[in-house]
């Protein structure tokens, strides 16, 4: 099969038409038809039915449309690398990071990091820390900055401490609670409070530190996936309450506007950052520079 073809039949189910098809691909209509029925013929197969409602892909169809999409992502980024090449940009790094990280610590960490490397290309992508890892053990990651789901490490990668942080309690500065002395547990049980979704295991550490202070059930009103800036907007508004990482709120845009709620200041739990980096690229220069740089930045913020 000509790859180009599979290209041609993704466009066509996209499209949901042959006639739009060959517009956007600049062919004939009947040059694209006999492209079509050349690929069915190869793949014995009917791959598209057609009706007075457009054009609708088949089991088969949909699955070679699907190669047809992955080339065609390919193209670009071979596209891109010669783009970079053109202007004198190294190749692409792909650097994974966490929403609060995204809100607070890591904009001017990054333009560090961009004054340093004036030539390298970087792509960041913001996901939970357990998409993250599927992310970094998947291969689409080079780099990643987030807490350690447990203590071993995992298959085909380097961690390396950033910093050591703490999961805290905090609400707006104008919140009822953050006016109030001697917190009780029924305080905790009436409020409502927002968070960043993460799945487990990373929730087992917010439960943690919740009941270890007593605290056996909140009600969460608003979930905030993959976007921490709303988040931390929405709490310094002083009407809910969220357990958060200590590093990242003292980095926040006028941390004055928070307070940490130091109901239970015996217990505390752990939610430390690392440097993840693909096993291959963890004795590269920009992978040590790039540790050093974040490592430097994250101390600023160090109670």
């Amino acid at each position: 099969m000509d790859p180009k073809h599979l290209l041609y039949l993704s466009v066509v189910l996209e499209k949901g038409s042959l006639t739009e098809a060959a517009k956007h691909l600049a062919v004939t209509q009947p040059t694209l038809t006999r492209i079509m029925a050349t690929l069915e013929m190869q793949a014995g197969t009917t791959l598209f039915s057609r009706s007075r409602y457009g054009v609708k892909g088949t089991d088969m169809g949909e699955a070679l449309a699907r190669e047809g999409r992955a080339i065609q992502q390919n193209v670009e980024i071979a596209q891109a690398t010669a783009s970079r090449h053109r202007i004198g940009m190294d190749r692409e790094i792909n650097i994974g990071i966490g929403p609060l990280l995204a809100a607070t610590l890591m904009p001017a960490a990054m333009d560090d990091l961009m004054h340093e490397h004036p030539r390298q290309s970087m792509s960041v992508s913001v996901y939970s820390p357990t998409a993250l890892i599927d992310q970094l053990l998947d291969r689409k990651l080079d780099f990643m900055i987030a807490p350690a789901p447990a203590e071993r490490m995992l298959s085909g990668t380097t961690r390396r401490l950033l910093s050591e942080d703490t999961l805290g309690i905090y609400a707006g500065r104008s919140h009822p609670l953050s006016q109030k002395q001697n917190l009780k547990l029924e305080d905790f049980a009436d409020a409502d409070w927002v968070s960043l979704g993460h799945a487990n295991p990373f929730e087992r550490q917010v439960m943690e530190l919740l009941t270890t202070g007593g605290i056996s059930k909140i009600r969460t009103q608003l979930v905030f996936r993959n976007d921490g800036s709303m988040l931390i907007d929405l709490l310094a508004r002083g009407n809910h309450l969220a357990v958060l990482p200590d590093l990242p709120m003292r980095a926040a845009h006028e941390p004055e506007r928070f307070v940490r709620l130091d109901f239970n200041a015996d217990q505390t739990t752990n939610r430390n950052l690392y440097f993840w980096v693909r096993d291959e690229m963890a004795e590269t220069s920009f992978a040590e520079s790039f540790y050093q740089l974040i490592k430097s930045h994250f101390s600023r913020y160090q109670s």
